[in-house]
């Protein structure tokens, strides 16, 4: 809400403010960003918005171990969405998504020019709906067996890209781009 320190001239001396509600204040879900940012990361705070306020004033900021602000969000999530198993295991597997996708953002997207972003936004974006497709299914199955039978099936291919994804980082794109980047200052 918006608070009117103008005081109309209705109003006498010591009546408390005015306040403004507008749309914003209600405004939940960003239907567009949640389907077309690139990052999980920018989905995340496109989609429950007042709750995701809510989660990083009281749950993010006031975590005392930073490493771990963000899985503890994704706990106290799991908690507010319900006692289902399949919401702890999709939203438990979202800090390591972000971990990676920050890794990458790091190590290439802020050093690629303004078409070499677009492109990386591109597959970023097609990246990251495939994990929400994969994570989903914790929502839909909802129970333990049911999404871990649904995920190997599939062999953990969302799990098992974040690790292979972030060990190809650092084994080979963090050395090849360090020398490339390096080569360029010279």
């Amino acid at each position: 809400t918006l608070l009117d320190e103008n005081r109309g001239s209705d109003q006498e001396e010591g009546d408390a403010p005015v306040e403004i509600v507008n749309f914003e204040t209600v405004h939940n879900i960003d239907e567009w960003g949640a389907d077309f940012v690139p990052s999980m990361r920018e989905a995340l705070r496109c989609w429950n918005m007042t709750v995701q306020h809510w989660l990083v004033m009281v749950v993010y900021k006031r975590f005392p171990v930073r490493s771990l602000r963000t899985t503890m969000v994704m706990l106290v999530s799991s908690i507010w969405h319900g006692v289902h198993p399949g919401y702890y295991l999709s939203l438990g597997s979202v800090p390591l998504c972000l971990m990676v996708e920050d890794f990458y953002r790091r190590l290439i997207r802020s050093r690629l020019s303004d078409s070499g972003k677009s492109f990386y936004d591109w597959v970023s974006w097609f990246v990251r709906m495939r994990w929400f497709d994969y994570l989903g299914m914790g929502f839909l199955l909802l129970r333990v067996d049911a999404t871990l039978t649904y995920w190997s099936s599939v062999f953990f291919v969302g799990h098992l890209s974040l690790a292979v994804f972030y060990l190809i980082g650092l084994a080979v794109i963090k050395p090849v781009v360090g020398r490339v980047w390096k080569e360029k200052e010279n």
